[in-house]
C-alpha cells in the first residue's frame, strides 16, 4: 500500500513538471524560424520560414532574409498557409528577390476578417539552388508581426538558419542529335536552296559550343558553329546548298563531328536524306480557271513563276470566246514591282470583238530582275453567254535584265465555264443605257438613265474595243449639275464618268448622263460592244440610297459611207437602190440609213441620190461623202 502511494505521488510530480514546461517554451514570445539544411552542389531544395505565435494573435508578418549569393541563388519565394490557416484570405504586400545582393523581402497580411491566427505555421517557402560550396547563414532582419489592430507584437524571437553546401556539381548530361532536315523535292540542278537542320539536346544538361557539318555525297558543303544548347531544347542550323549534278544526291548532317561534347549516346549524331536532282523546268505563265454564272463579273489572274530565273519584262496575248466573255479591264499586278521598283506598261489592249488581249510590262530604273512568283496582270471579265471557253496564251515572252529572251517558258492555259441564266432586271427599276450605233467617222451617242426617280449621283465605266473605236470627247449639257470624266484610258478602251446633283433636287424620268463622241478606227464592217458597268446609282436623299437598276449595253459598227445596200461597196447600184427605196418600190424597204445621208444634211432624200451619182462620176465639188 505504501508502494502504491509512492507511485501515485511520483506520477503527480511528473505531470506537474510537464505542465510547468509548456509555458516555458513560449516564455520568450512569438518566434520566426528559418530551416537549416545540408545539401549538395547543384541541388535545388526548399526551406520554410515558420512562425509560432505562442499565444499571440497574428494578423500580418514581414521579414528580410540575407544569404551568400556565391553559394545560394533563389529560384522562388511563395506564400505559405500560416495567415490563411482558418480559410481567410491574405495578400502579399511585398515579395522581392535580389540574387545579386543575396537578399529576400517578404510581407503578408490577412484580409476581410477582424481576428488573427494563433496556431504555428509556414509563412513562406523559399526554393534555392546551390551554386557554390561552403556554408552560408540565412539571417533574418526587419522582422515584424502585427496584431489585428495593426500594432507590432513585441518580443519576437528570430531563429536564423544555415545551409551547408558540399560535394562537387553533378555531371553534365548531354545528348546531341539532328532530328529534322528540310529538303527540296525534287531539287533543280544549279539552283540555290536553304536547308534547315533541327538539332536537339535530349538530356537536361547544357551543351557548350560544338560544330554541325553538312555533307553532300561525302563532300563537306559547310560547317556551322553552335555556341551552346541548353538541356531539353532545340536549335535550327541553316545551310546553303546548290546541287551541280543531275541524279540522286545523299545529304548527311553530323552533329559534333569533332567529339567536343561528352554525350550519353555517341551513336545518334548523324541524319541523312536522299534528294532527286533534276533539270530545272523553265518559268511558268499560268492563267487561272473559273466556274461562273451568266451575267457575273469576275477576275482572272495571270501568274508568273520565275523558277529561279531573273525576270525584267513580260508580255502575252490571251484569246477567249467573245460570245461567252467580254473583258471589262486588264490591270497590272505586282509581279514586276514586288521589290517596290517602278514598271511601265508597254502594251495593254482589249479587243472584245476578236476575243483577244495583249499585255506587256517592263521594269524601269533598276538593273536587277525579280525572282519571286506573283501576279503579272488581273483581267476583269463579264460572262455574257453560256458555255465553256479556253483562255489561251500565245506570243508569251519573258526577258532577263539584259533584254534577252528566257527560254523554256511553260504555258498553262485556263478555262472559264459559264452556266445559268442572267439575273432578270429588277421590276420597276431604272435602266442605264447606251444605244447601238453605226458610223463612218465620228458619232455622238447618249448615255441615259431611263425610268429613274430622284436620281442624285451615278458612277459608271464604259468599255469598248480600242481597235475599232475610241472615245474622243464626253459632253455636253448633261441633266446632272456636275459631270466629271476620266478619259486617260480612252485609247485602251475605257472611260469613267461621275455625274451628280449639287444644288438642284433629284432627277426623274429619262435623264441624260453624258453625250459620248466616238471616233471610228477599225476596218469597215468591224464592230465592238459598248459595255456599261455601274459602280453606284443613288438617290438625292442624305442617305444616298441605292437605286435598283438594270443595264442595256449597246454596240458600235463601222460603216462604209454611201454603201446604201450594205454589200460592202459604193457603186451605181447604191444610187439605184436608194432611188427605189425613196419611190417605195417593193423589195427596197430596208437601207443602211447611216450610210445613205451622203450629203450630210441630216435627211435621206432625192438629193442624196444626186450627190452620190455625181460623186461616183467624179464631178468637182462632190468628192467627199459626208
Amino acid at each position: 500500500m505504501r508502494q502504491i502511494g509512492r507511485d501515485v505521488l511520483m506520477a503527480i510530480a511528473v505531470i506537474v513538471c510537464v505542465l510547468q514546461l509548456v509555458p516555458l517554451a513560449c516564455a520568450a514570445g512569438p518566434s520566426v524560424t528559418v530551416d537549416s539544411r545540408d545539401v549538395s552542389l547543384g541541388e535545388t531544395f526548399t526551406l520554410d520560414v515558420r512562425v509560432d505565435p505562442c499565444g499571440a494573435e497574428v494578423y500580418g508578418a514581414q521579414y528580410t532574409l540575407t544569404f551568400d549569393p556565391a553559394i545560394l541563388q533563389v529560384v522562388s519565394q511563395t506564400k505559405g498557409d500560416f495567415l490563411t490557416q482558418d480559410g481567410a484570405s491574405s495578400i502579399e504586400v511585398v515579395n522581392t528577390i535580389n540574387n545579386t545582393l543575396g537578399k529576400l523581402e517578404y510581407g503578408e497580411t490577412r484580409m476581410g476578417v477582424e481576428n488573427g491566427v494563433t496556431r504555428a505555421g509556414v509563412l513562406a517557402t523559399i526554393e534555392f539552388e546551390a551554386v557554390g560550396t561552403g556554408s552560408t547563414g540565412l539571417t533574418l532582419s526587419n522582422v515584424l508581426l502585427s496584431d489585428p489592430s495593426a500594432q507590432p507584437i513585441a518580443g519576437v524571437v528570430q531563429n536564423n538558419g544555415t545551409v551547408n553546401v558540399g560535394g562537387s556539381p553533378p555531371p553534365t548530361v548531354v545528348d546531341l542529335t539532328p532530328t529534322a532536315l528540310s529538303i527540296p523535292d525534287p531539287a533543280y540542278v544549279n539552283h540555290d536552296y536553304t536547308l534547315d537542320v533541327t538539332v536537339s539536346n535530349l538530356e537536361s544538361g547544357d551543351a557548350s559550343a560544338f560544330n554541325v557539318t553538312l555533307k553532300a555525297d561525302g563532300m563537306i558543303v559547310d560547317d556551322k558553329r553552335v555556341d551552346s544548347l541548353t538541356g531539353d531544347s532545340d536549335t535550327t542550323v541553316i545551310f546553303n546548298w546548290k546541287p551541280d549534278t543531275i541524279g540522286t544526291s545523299t545529304l548527311l548532317v553530323e552533329v559534333d563531328p569533332d567529339d567536343e561534347i561528352a554525350e550519353t549516346d555517341e551513336l545518334n549524331n548523324t541524319l541523312s536524306a536522299t534528294v532527286d536532282v533534276v533539270e530545272a523546268p523553265g518559268p511558268t505563265v499560268t492563267v487561272e480557271s473559273r466556274d461562273v454564272s451568266l451575267g457575273e463579273t469576275f477576275t482572272i489572274n495571270i501568274r508568273v513563276d520565275p523558277q529561279g530565273e531573273e525576270i525584267y519584262g513580260a508580255q502575252y496575248d490571251l484569246y477567249f470566246d467573245p460570245a461567252i466573255l467580254q473583258v471589262v479591264s486588264q490591270t497590272a499586278g505586282d509581279f514586276l514591282t514586288q521589290d517596290s521598283a517602278s514598271s511601265i506598261e508597254v502594251v495593254n489592249t482589249i479587243n472584245n470583238t476578236l476575243g483577244k488581249l495583249e499585255y506587256g510590262e517592263t521594269r524601269m530604273g533598276v538593273e536587277n530582275g525579280v525572282t519571286r512568283a506573283g501576279v503579272l496582270a488581273t483581267i476583269e471579265f463579264e460572262a455574257v453567254g453560256t458555255g465553256s471557253t479556253s483562255l489561251t496564251l500565245s506570243n508569251v515572252l519573258l526577258s532577263d535584265p539584259s533584254a534577252h529572251e528566257i527560254g523554256g517558258v511553260v504555258l498553262n492555259d485556263g478555262a472559264v465555264n459559264v452556266t445559268g441564266t442572267p439575273p432578270p432586271p429588277q421590276p420597276g427599276g431604272a435602266i442605264v443605257t447606251i444605244p447601238d450605233v453605226a458610223a463612218t467617222g465620228t458619232l455622238t451617242a447618249p448615255i441615259r438613265i431611263e425610268n429613274v426617280t430622284d436620281a442624285g449621283a451615278i458612277h459608271l465605266t464604259l468599255t469598248y474595243d480600242p481597235g475599232v473605236v475610241i472615245v474622243s470627247r464626253t459632253c455636253c449639257n448633261p441633266d446632272f449639275d456636275t459631270l466629271l470624266a476620266n478619259t486617260e484610258d480612252a485609247a485602251r478602251g475605257s472611260i469613267t464618268l461621275i455625274a451628280y446633283q449639287t444644288q438642284n433636287p433629284g432627277l426623274n424620268g429619262n435623264v441624260l448622263v453624258a453625250n459620248v463622241t466616238f471616233m471610228a478606227l477599225g476596218p469597215i464592217g468591224s464592230s465592238t460592244p459598248l459595255n456599261l458597268k455601274v459602280t453606284t446609282l443613288t438617290d438625292a436623299t442624305p442617305e444616298c440610297n441605292p437605286i435598283p437598276h438594270s443595264i442595256s449595253n449597246g454596240s458600235f459598227t463601222i460603216l462604209l459611207n454611201g454603201d446604201v445596200n450594205g454589200d460592202g461597196r459604193v457603186d451605181a447600184a447604191d444610187c439605184m437602190y436608194l432611188a427605189k427605196h425613196l419611190l417605195g418600190v417593193s423589195g427596197f424597204e430596208t437601207i443602211i440609213e447611216d450610210a445613205a445621208d451622203v450629203n450630210g444634211n441630216g435627211k435621206i432624200e432625192a438629193g442624196d441620190c444626186m450627190y452620190l451619182a455625181k460623186h461616183l462620176a467624179g464631178i468637182n465639188g462632190f468628192e467627199e461623202l459626208k
